[in-house]
Order: C-alpha cells, then structure tokens, then sequence
C-alpha cells in the first residue's frame, strides 16, 4: 500500500493515476483472517484507519506546508482485491473527506478533475463532508479548473461539514471569499491557515459567518479577526500559532466578546512575536463563564494576559495547558545567538508568569508541554508547583519534553526535606501522571518516585516515550496494589 502511495504527491482529484483493482491470489493473503470478516467490519476498520492516524497525518502535514497525497485511500484499499474494493465501495464515510491541492501542477486535467471527484461524491451518498483544500492562491481561482471545482462542489453545500483551508499568502483568503465565500448553514468546524511566513491576513468584513449557524469549532493560524458580531454557537476557539499584532490584549478581549460561550480557548504566538506588557487591566465585565480549557503559550500569561487569572474572568476554568517556546529558535530568528543571558532571563520569566497565573486558579489538569533541558526542574518547582494550589490539581501531564524528563518527573513527585526533619510532598492530592511524547524517561527513577511519592497517585500513562517496558510495566503493577 505504501509504494502505491507514494507514486504521486498530487491530490486525489488531479492525479493522473486511478488505481486499478487486482485480485491478489497468493496464499499469504487470500488465507489471512481479514478475508473473513463482513463487509460492514471491513469497512469500520477503514474508517477507523482514516481518522486515527490518516486525517490525522494529512492535517498535520498541510498546517506545516508539506506536500500530500489527497484522500488516495479509499482508491488503494479498493486496489488490495475483491472484497476490499466492495467494503470501500459500500462504506460512504470512507469517501466523505476531500483533499484537493491548489498548487498541483496537474490543475489543467479537467477531465480528470470531473471524472474522479464526481466518483468520490457518488460514492459519499449523502454523508457529511470533510474538506481540505491546501495553499488556495490567486493564480488558481483564475483558472477553468477551478470554475469546475466549484460547479461540482458548490451544490454539495448541504452537506459540508468541516472545513480545512490553507492559504499561499496574504491576500489569497479575501480574494478566496470574493469568488467562493467558504460557508454553509450546515458547517460545524472552520480551520482557516494564514502563511506562517508572511504578515498576518485578515477574515474578510463580511457577513458570511452570520449563515453558518451550526459552528461548533473555529481555528485561525495567522488570521486576524475583526468582526464585531457575537457567535454564541461557538464552543471551541484556537488562535495561532500567531504574531503579536494577533494577540494583543485589545484584540483577544473582542475575541472573548464575539465568542462568549467557548467552553476550550487555545491562544498560542509565534516564538518572535514582539508582544510587550498592557498596563490595562482586563474589564471586570469580562467574563468567560463557560470556559473550561485553556491551552497558551507563556508569553502571553506574561504579556496580553495578565490580569486575566483572577477567577471571576475564568469561573468555570478546569484545565490549563502550557506551550513552552524553544528560545533556540527565537535566538536564530532574532540573530542573537551568544545571549545566554537573554534567553536564562526569557525562560525565567516564563516560568514565573506561569506560576503567577496559576496561583489565583484552582484546576484539576495541568498539561506542561515542551519543556526542554534549559528549563531548570528546581525553578519549575518553585515557581510553580509551590505556588499553585496543591489540593485541587489531580491531573499533571508532560508532553514532548525534550530532555531530562525524568528531572521533571521528580520535581512533582520527589518529597521535600522540610525544617526538623519529616518530609512533605508539593503535589500531594495528585491522581494520574502523564507523560507523552517525552524523551530520556529513566524507569528506574520513576518507579522510585511512584513508590516513595504521593499515595494519592493511582495511575502513570505513558505514551511514545522513551522508557524501558519492563519498568514501566513495574510502576503499572505497583499501582495496582493500591486499589
């Protein structure tokens, strides 16, 4: 399947290449288990394969520029024989996701454009539809082909559900809305994704959004918002990666007032974004009662967001998740490499605005994620975990930490020598330890911690990390003795 794949970087409407359906009849295959089960199975697999782990790729990959191969899945497990090609045929969710690249150098086979998307439609019946249209530019939206892109798709409206949309450069979004406003009554998630090497780009000031009366789900990368109108429909906002022009505290003050019943809000900046302290104090009228999950990036708790920690702004907040910035980075965008003071202060900061906010706040979930070896474990310690209120946090997530997470894992967990003698532990109500994605977990070390730590601690998940099995599979069984 994977070299059949990776004939072809276009999309799964202007690739010249249809996969041809072959009858395997070797005796490795035709004698596999898979073979027996019912077409409707078949099919859930497919299905399940697509959005754990396919659409999952695909998005990640067009947030970051990379080149895919559209929604070629379905023509390739149709491909494999018989009975997959009938599971694919008879499983329309399967072919509900629409991938379609603006940039594909094979936009001028429009008769290939017509046959394969009228197929992939046929195929979808009447199922909710999933679009993803990558790098929409000016140049395309001059073209015959994307005249019968839109004569296709447009009395599909109905039945767009989600909607991903990435844009070349600034002015593509308004010119985009100019000839084929991206909204429909039924849309329920909007993913729009300004360059991430340009200046920002604006969604256009008109009233297009006031049709699209089921969205659940808006995310803008880059994307300034500059309407006055309330979305009381909306419960899930991400703003960014963005520069700071996005996140100031004026601007996210008049995001909260558009979309006063977010119940998850993401305001995330770009590592160089020049935001700098507002003396302004955030309204006492503000006040995001339903929100519940916050997830943010350092610079702003300490920037755009001050002030806004104190609990009647957040009166329903639960979870807080933190993006640490790589100052590597920043360094070689800024061109000051030798800095070293700079960057210790930059980190500094950070942590304190972190252990600022949560201080004021009673949470149950705290996510720390991308934390990396210049972050000292001790200063995590005390700027935060001392700091915050201990009896109220369960949940203690690291996520893609890049080094030395085991240092990390200790400053939770490891008791504190306190005066006289005794011992006493920060995190002492903990309930679940989290680790994701994180590297140099030493198993040993964390099997002490769980041993000798917090007896609230009942569970340690860890996912993609580096840790020995057999440790891991020894912390799991220590637990278990615990009830």
């Amino acid at each position: 399947m994977s070299a059949a794949m990776s004939e072809s970087g276009d999309s799964d409407v202007t690739d010249d290449e249809l996969f041809r359906f072959v009858d395997r009849r070797d005796s490795s295959f035709s004698s596999h288990r898979i073979r027996d089960y019912p077409l409707d199975i078949l099919g859930r697999i497919f299905v399940f394969w697509r959005d754990a782990w396919w659409a999952r790729h695909l998005f990640s990959g067009v947030k970051q520029g990379h080149l895919h191969y559209g929604m070629r899945a379905p023509f390739v497990l149709s491909a494999v024989c018989r009975q997959f090609r009938l599971a694919a045929e008879n499983t329309p969710e399967l072919w509900a996701f629409i991938y379609i690249d603006f940039d594909s150098q094979h936009r001028m086979n429009i008769n290939h454009l017509t046959d394969r998307l009228h197929r992939i439609l046929h195929l979808a019946g009447t199922s909710r539809l999933t679009l993803c249209f990558q790098d929409i530019n000016s140049d395309a939206l001059s073209t015959e082909w994307f005249t019968q892109l839109r004569r296709i798709l447009d009395p599909m409206r109905p039945q767009w559900f989600e909607l991903l949309a990435s844009f070349s450069q600034p002015g593509d979004l308004a010119a985009c809305w100019k000839l084929w406003p991206l909204a429909t009554p039924s849309l329920s998630t909007m993913r729009l994704l300004g360059s991430v090497e340009e200046r920002p780009t604006t969604v256009p000031s008109s009233r297009f959004l006031a049709q699209c009366q089921a969205l659940r789900k808006i995310e803008l990368r880059n994307i300034a918002w500059i309407h006055n109108a309330v979305f009381p429909t909306v419960e899930v906002l991400s703003i960014g990666p963005s520069t700071g022009s996005i996140l100031g505290q004026t601007s996210i003050i008049h995001l909260c007032k558009s979309f006063p019943s977010i119940v998850k809000l993401r305001l995330l900046a770009f590592e160089n974004s020049g935001l700098t302290a507002h003396a302004e104090p955030f309204p006492d009228s503000l006040q995001m009662a339903r929100l519940k999950s916050l997830t943010v990036s350092p610079i702003l708790l300490r920037t755009s967001l001050v002030g806004l920690q104190h609990r009647r702004h957040l009166p329903a907040l639960m979870s807080v998740s933190v993006h640490f910035s790589n100052y590597e980075d920043v360094a070689s965008v800024d061109g000051d490499d030798d800095d070293e003071g700079s960057e210790k202060k930059r980190r500094s900061e950070d942590l304190q605005a972190v252990g600022d906010f949560l201080r004021e706040l009673p949470i149950e979930t705290l996510k720390l994620c991308g934390l990396d070896k210049d972050y000292e474990p001790l200063a995590i310690r005390s700027h935060i975990f001392e700091t915050m209120n201990k009896t109220i946090l369960k949940h203690l997530y690291f996520k893609n930490c890049t080094e030395h997470t085991t240092h990390y894992v200790g400053a939770a967990l490891r008791p504190v020598t306190l005066e006289g003698g005794g011992g006493n532990f920060y995190l002492a109500h903990l309930h679940s330890l989290h680790l994701i994605r994180c590297k140099q977990v030493d198993g040993v070390e964390v099997l002490s911690f769980v041993e000798y730590g917090p007896r609230s601690l009942r569970e340690v998940v860890v996912q993609e990390s580096d840790i020995e099995e057999e440790k891991y599979e020894d912390v799991k069984a220590l637990l278990s003795k615990r009830g």
